[in-house]
């Protein structure tokens, strides 16, 4: 024996639950440790509580690794005993001498920095209690014991099937116009739609748990990052040695989200337009599927982890991929020869270290965006604060620890292969991030003529004449619409008759001495009416749309008939002339720096049974877009480009472009609505990611 195997054992705690597996199939073999005073659970391996069987405090490893091997009949390491035994310390199991107790939990905690993280930690994520639940879930029992019939399920199934049915079609409708008719009262809709599911969530994780004997203490409060969610402390979940009901717990809440939605489809079938359907619609659509998508997702601690966990049998699953991924990395590029934390099948333990640089990637863009909430959420010199304090804190500090090991892996010596591996990986990585790559931007267009007429009615009018029809020829100086607006030659028809009035006056004044007084006044008003008449027929003269130029009515509005009332905003027709094509389309503000006159590229159609067509950029406005000249690419009309449900203005800074065909194609009767791919200029990872951060910190530089 080594001089391990003469330590002595300490004490377990007393107060301890030991929960021995049940034997049944669909249950796990292993042990339940519960510690009540921290309310957590703890499974460890048959070999564990064989161990603990043997313990005694002040024993000797030696003489417990004796009698395991005598009673049990094959050997234990002393190193496997230490390891069993720094677990137990470091998860408060122990007992702790009173006279040392409170100096080596001090210790424990003294770093400043492992404080100061605690506080950051505590700020950003915290929990407040509001009540127990435990009367309110008998109570509710009986209702409970309803819901878990195959009948209710086979109802809420059939309810729901009904609710599509009668509402298939005016939800899709509604769907389609949400997005475009967003307001204030949406937001408020949405969020009692998801206080209403986040609390019924919570309410069916606690009624199973309840209902399979789970004591449940608490229903709070959340916040992460000062966003309230509800949670319910249903830990002794882990007391349960069946599979199939841990995971049932872990699922209860989304399935009462999928009952909820289910019925609100269906009562939403039958109600009138108002708020109380529009809360209804945001159950039935986006709520429980954001829900969903949100708790499902493996990589966040959330009711999908629990389950996958539960499914796979392997407790604290994130915890080992992390330590497997840890040591696949540092075997890889540091020193061969590392004990693996945790011993698996090939493919299991491929799947878990998958897993766990996945579980990197999404920390790591989730950590992000916490630091940029906290950012916008405060004051801007705060938010900057608690910007780089969660970036020091949560991404560096554990790299540069990462980092610790390595350097007191390869001081230790071993293999250098990793080393020569790393030094040949080193240079690529910095070939990607430094050598200048292309890149593609791409612009929703519209191919046309290159002289192009679009008829938009001079202000909200009738139509009295229309002197065309679709795909008709039309000469230059042609009248092709003719409006009216009653209210206006009413006004000069007034205006008509007190401009007699005043004139009959004004020669009746230059003749009378007593007129004579008033004579300028008359003048005045002459003029005054003299000019109104002429606005109101320069008026009346926009009410007649002429062509520009000789051409043809590629486009014509279904809506334009003689009689119809028109909105000013309304596209009635649209006239080209000529045989040169263009493209014409709107650049994202961030790809103006990737254009430039001259760059090429492809203009793609929507429609597949037409040719795509060579282009090439002859000009970019200097400034964004106001208002959008092609509305075929706005949203409300199926195009990409985001606008305001009231008008074509666009949401966020567009620039108009105009590019040239390079190939002959054949030219189409109508604009053809599409996207262009473009050669966007060369540049490295690092400039452009250089570029962006400074972006943003001029941008916010102001205090």
């Amino acid at each position: 024996m080594n001089a391990d195997a003469r330590q002595t054992l300490p004490a377990i705690r007393q107060d301890l639950v030991f929960i021995a597996p049940s034997g049944e199939e669909d249950v796990s073999s292993d042990w339940l440790v519960h510690d009540p005073v921290q309310h957590r659970f703890f499974r460890i391996s048959n070999d564990c509580e064989r161990i603990i069987s043997l313990w005694k405090p002040g024993r000797t490893y030696e003489s417990l690794i004796g009698d395991f091997r005598a009673r049990f009949g094959f050997d234990l390491t002393p190193h496997r005993l230490q390891h069993f035994v720094q677990f137990l310390q470091k998860a408060d199991l122990c007992e702790l001498p009173p006279e040392t107790a409170w100096n080596e939990l001090r210790q424990r905690a003294d770093p400043a920095q492992s404080r100061f993280v605690r506080l950051y930690g505590s700020l950003i994520s915290f929990r407040v209690p509001l009540f127990n639940p435990e009367a309110m879930l008998r109570f509710m029992r009986p209702v409970s014991d309803v819901a878990f019939t195959r009948a209710f399920t086979l109802a809420i199934a059939i309810v729901a099937a009904l609710g599509l049915y009668l509402s298939a079609l005016d939800m899709v409708t509604t769907i389609s116009a949400t997005g475009e008719s967003f307001r204030l009262l949406s937001i408020v809709q949405m969020g009692i739609a998801l206080v209403v599911l986040k609390a019924c969530h919570e309410l069916g994780h606690a009624v199973v748990a309840h209902r399979y004997g789970c004591r449940v203490p608490t229903l709070g409060i959340a916040f992460m990052v000062f966003i309230p969610l509800l949670y319910t402390d249903v830990s002794e979940a882990w007391r349960l040695k069946s599979k199939r009901q841990r995971i049932l717990i872990s699922a209860a809440g989304m399935i009462v989200e999928i009952y909820l939605a289910g019925l609100a489809t269906f009562v939403w079938a039958f109600l009138d337009d108002g708020p109380v359907r529009d809360t209804l619609f945001y159950i039935a659509t986006f709520g429980w599927v954001s829900s969903l998508a949100f708790n499902l997702n493996p990589l966040a601690k959330f009711d999908g982890y629990y389950i996958l966990s539960d499914a796979l049998e392997l407790p604290n699953l994130q915890s080992r991929a992390t330590q497997l991924a840890l040591w696949k990395l540092r075997t890889t590029f540091v020193t061969e020869g590392l004990a693996a934390p945790h011993v698996y099948s090939r493919s299991a333990t491929s799947a878990l270290i998958l897993f766990g640089l996945a579980s990197w990637v999404y920390r790591l863009s989730l950590l992000l965006g916490i630091a940029y909430l906290l950012y916008g959420f405060v004051a801007k010199i705060v938010g900057i604060i608690l910007f780089v304090l969660t970036i020091w804190l949560l991404i560096v500090l554990p790299v540069l620890r990462e980092l610790q090991v390595w350097r007191a892996l390869i001081g230790g010596g071993g293999s250098r292969r990793p080393l020569l591996r790393f030094s040949m990986v080193a240079p690529v990585a910095l070939a990607v991030l430094l050598l200048p790559f292309g890149s593609t931007v791409y612009a929703p267009a519209v191919l046309m003529s290159g002289n192009v007429q679009i008829l938009y009615p001079p202000g909200e009018a009738r139509i009295s004449d229309i002197s065309f029809e679709p795909l008709s020829k039309v000469k230059k100086g042609d009248e092709l619409i003719a409006f009216e607006r009653p209210e206006l030659a009413t006004e000069i028809a007034i205006a008509e008759i007190e401009l007699k009035s005043l004139k009959a006056r004004l020669g009746t004044a230059v003749s009378s001495r007593d007129g004579r007084s008033n004579l300028m006044v008359l003048q005045a008003q002459v003029l005054s009416v003299q000019r109104r008449i002429e606005e109101l027929t320069a008026e009346m003269q926009k009410l007649r749309l002429v062509s520009r130029d000789d051409g043809q009515v590629v486009e014509m509005s279904r809506d334009l008939r003689v009689g119809s009332w028109i909105s000013q905003k309304r596209r009635l027709a649209v006239i080209t002339s000529g045989n040169e094509l263009v493209a014409r389309g709107y650049l994202n503000e961030q790809d103006i720096r990737e254009i430039s006159v001259g760059s090429v590229g492809k203009f793609v159609p929507d429609d597949p049974l037409r040719d795509t067509a060579s282009v090439a950029v002859v000009r970019i406005a200097p400034d964004a877009t106001r208002k959008l000249e092609l509305p075929e690419l706005a949203s409300v009309f199926g195009g990409s480009i985001h606008t305001t449900s009231d008008s074509l203005t666009p949401d966020r800074n567009i620039f108009a472009i105009e590019l040239s065909l390079t190939d002959d194609i054949e030219i189409p009767n109508q604009a053809v609505r599409g996207v262009v791919s473009l050669e966007g200029r060369s540049e490295s990872l690092a400039t452009r990611l250089w570029r962006r951060v400074t972006k943003v910190l001029v941008r916010e530089a102001s205090l």
